[in-house]
Formats: structure tokens, C-alpha cells, sequence
């Protein structure tokens, strides 16, 4: 008997998907070390031990995203191909030699190529199949699940802490050594929990007595034939530009507006909290929408909002009229990639549509930093992106409120 017929059989009031749940959420937290805020607490460290200069730092940066955008969509296929859980159990242990290895770097070459897969490894295929596993698991409760991964991958706004915590206490090479030790650990228990989807192993979504029927088929092709894909792919991009350009350069945004560091601070923590409150918010409301792209769509407007507060903010109250829009902005962003691709497309192809949907978040990220800082270069000031940005996701919104075709899922979520 495996483990969720053990559960089931054991615990018949909960079902086995909020398992899956917390499986996806301890992938999702691993991935931290590879992002872009976890590796800021030891980017001085490695410049000094690692000789390397900061032009080199960013341009492996954005280099390995590039990588990582175009790997995506073929590691989504393997997931599709061979499961959710096989993936998993196989990237594991590189994972952990990797982390390892990131405490041994002594050169640019060594650190760009432990690093480039790591970052692979990480933020693209641990939070591919984090992301992608409650869409196996839920149909007409995506929504609710994805609130409730949304409060659980809260906790990684704790990890910039816990890494400086360690850099004190032990120093940054052993403090790698350390977080090796704690994924390998949360990872072992994530194997242990993750399981494919309910029809692997003979369980209804959702919880129902009754079994599902076939999983639709929308390939990753037919899926790039909609408008609809397109156009939310290209507020993912907007999205990943805005976000990695306001999250790496916000001191100096806020400088060039006369505003301190301690307001940056407060606006970041402002976000913090609207955003977890807007992801679960926008996940409960998923669940009732008939046209899930609306997600996408609000996400532009608070987007926009927010990219207006930047470039009329210079009071403390535009900071906090900043943090407000630009939490509300991340919070419906990550809902909206987490369930939309599934809810237009449906599951049996969900890897590689979600592999598209993620690279274009890492493609466009890594030229976020490098577009703020040519934009200022050239007109001494950021104020152009943030006008850019403006109009931008103010006509993507636009755009996705209006009606296109989808495909028919019949079959998906049907019996439950």
C-alpha cells in the first residue's frame, strides 16, 4: 500500500491533495539559495573570494536566465513524460552536491558553471513542479489550494535572515554547506509526499468519490495557437522586467527620488504584507472566474498603478501608496502564473506550457536590471521605464479583458 492509500484509508477527512500542497511548498522554499534575493546576501562575499567583478557577476546573471528560459520548456516535457515525482527524486541529489559546491567557488569560471545549473535546478525546475502539481491535484479548488501554497511560500521572505544568520555565525562558505544540509532534508520529505496526480494512484480530485475522467489533451502546440497564451506570456514578461529591475535596483530608484534607504524598507515591508494577503485573495477568487486571464489583467492594472506611484513618489505617503499597489501587483502575478496555463489548457501537457510560462519569467527577468540601468544611462533618469511600463500593462490589460477563443476542456474537472 503506498502512502497516499495509507492516508486516505487513514485520514479519510482530508484529502491527500493538501499533502501535495505542502510537498510543492517545501519545493518552492528549497529553491531560494538560486534567487535573485537569496543570492544577494553573498554576492559581496563571492565578488572578493571568487575574484570576479561585478560586470561579470551580472552578466553570468543574465546569461544563465537566458539558459534557463530555453531549458524550461524541454524540462517540462520530461514531467509531462515521466512524472512529476520520477523528476523530482532524479534532481535531488544534484541539487544538494550543487549548494555544496557553491561553497567551494574560488574562480568566475567555477561559480558560472555551478551557479548556471543550480539556478536551473532551483527557481526553474523546483518551482516548475511545485507550480504545477496542485494543478494535477485540484480542478474546481485550485484556487483555494494555491491561497493556501501562497501562505506557506511566505515563509521564504525569512530566508534572506536565516542566510545572513548563518553567514555571521559560521561564515557564507559554511553557511552554503548548512542550507545543502536543510534542502536535502525538506527535499527528502517532498519525494516522500509528491505524487503525480490523483489518477496515478487512484484517487478523485478534489477529494470526490468519483473518479475523473480523462485528462484533456491541449499540447504545448495547439496551446501557442491561442491569442489568449500570447498575451499572457507577454504580461509575464512585463511582469519579470518590472519586478527584477524595482527588486535589485530599489535604492537607488528611490534615491533619485530624494528618498532614503529606510524607505525602501518600509515600502518592501508594506508588500510583504498586501501581497500575501492579494495571492490569497486572488486565489479564493480563481476558483469562481469563468475566464481565468482576468488575473493576468488585474495584475497589469496594479502593475501600472504601482509604476505610476514611481514616478510621482516623493513623499512618505507615496511610499506607502507604492507598496500598497506593488503588493497587490506581485501577489495577482503569482497566482495568475500558477493557475491560469492549467485552467485555459488543462493538465496533460501542463509541464510544457507551464516550462513557457515560467522561461518567459526568466528570460525577461534577466534583462530587467540591464533595461533600468540603459534607460538611465541614456536619460539620466528611470522615469522612461516607469512611463514605458505605464502604457505597457495599461494595454495589455486591455487586451486580456476582451473576449478570445480557448480551447474545450471537456473532461477537466468534469464528475467531481
Amino acid at each position: 500500500m503506498g502512502l497516499p492509500q495509507w492516508w486516505q484509508r487513514h485520514v479519510p477527512g482530508v484529502y491527500y491533495g493538501w499533502l501535495i500542497v505542502a510537498g510543492s511548498t517545501l519545493c518552492i522554499l528549497c529553491a531560494c539559495p538560486g534567487q535573485s534575493f537569496g543570492v544577494a546576501q553573498f554576492v559581496e562575499y563571492l565578488l572578493k573570494d571568487a575574484h570576479m567583478s561585478r560586470l561579470q557577476l551580472t552578466t553570468t546573471w543574465s546569461v544563465v536566465l537566458f539558459g534557463v528560459s530555453v531549458a524550461l520548456p524541454f524540462v517540462g516535457r520530461l514531467c509531462d513524460a515521466y512524472g512529476l515525482h520520477r523528476v523530482l527524486t532524479v534532481i535531488v541529489l544534484p541539487y544538494i552536491l550543487l549548494l555544496s559546491a557553491m561553497s567551494k567557488v574560488s574562480s568566475f569560471f567555477q561559480f558560472a558553471s555551478v551557479f548556471g545549473i543550480m539556478r536551473l535546478i532551483g527557481p526553474g525546475v523546483l518551482v516548475l513542479i511545485g507550480s504545477t502539481a496542485i494543478n494535477h491535484w485540484f480542478h474546481r479548488r485550485r484556487g483555494r489550494a494555491a491561497a493556501v501554497l501562497s501562505v506557506g511560500v511566505a515563509l521564504e521572505t525569512l530566508y534572506p535572515t536565516l542566510a545572513l544568520g548563518l553567514i555571521t555565525l559560521v561564515g557564507w562558505r559554511m553557511a552554503f554547506l548548512f542550507m545543502a544540509l536543510i534542502a536535502g532534508a525538506l527535499l527528502s520529505l517532498a519525494v516522500f509526499i509528491m505524487r503525480d496526480s490523483p489518477e496515478s494512484v487512484g484517487i478523485a480530485g478534489d477529494g470526490s468519490d468519483v473518479s475523473l475522467p480523462p485528462q484533456a489533451s491541449i499540447t504545448l502546440r495547439a496551446a501557442l495557437g491561442y491569442r489568449v497564451l500570447w498575451f499572457c506570456l507577454t504580461a509575464q514578461a512585463l511582469a519579470a522586467l518590472f519586478w527584477t529591475g524595482i527588486n535589485l535596483l530599489s535604492v537607488s530608484v528611490f534615491a533619485e527620488r530624494g528618498l532614503q534607504p529606510e524607505h525602501v524598507a518600509e515600502a518592501f515591508a508594506i508588500t510583504t504584507f498586501v501581497s500575501l494577503g492579494a495571492s490569497v485573495g486572488s486565489g479564493l477568487v480563481a476558483d469562481r472566474l469563468t475566464r481565468p486571464e482576468l488575473l493576468y489583467a488585474a495584475s497589469m492594472v496594479w502593475g501600472a498603478l504601482a509604476s505610476l506611484c514611481l514616478i510621482r513618489m516623493h513623499t512618505r505617503a507615496g511610499v506607502w501608496l507604492f507598496g500598497l499597489n506593488y503588493g497587490l501587483f506581485t501577489g495577482f502575478i503569482n497566482t495568475a502564473s500558477m493557475l491560469v496555463p492549467a485552467s485555459l489548457f488543462g493538465r496533460a501537457h501542463l509541464g510544457a506550457i507551464n516550462g513557457v510560462v515560467t522561461g518567459a519569467g526568466q528570460l525577461f527577468g534577466g534583462g530587467g536590471p540591464l533595461a533600468y540601468s540603459v534607460v538611465r544611462r541614456v536619460a539620466h533618469s528611470y522615469s522612461p521605464i516607469f512611463v514605458f511600463f505605464f502604457f505597457g500593462m495599461c494595454g495589455i490589460a486591455a487586451v486580456l479583458v476582451l473576449p478570445h477563443p480557448r480551447p474545450s476542456l471537456e473532461g477537466e474537472g468534469e464528475g467531481e
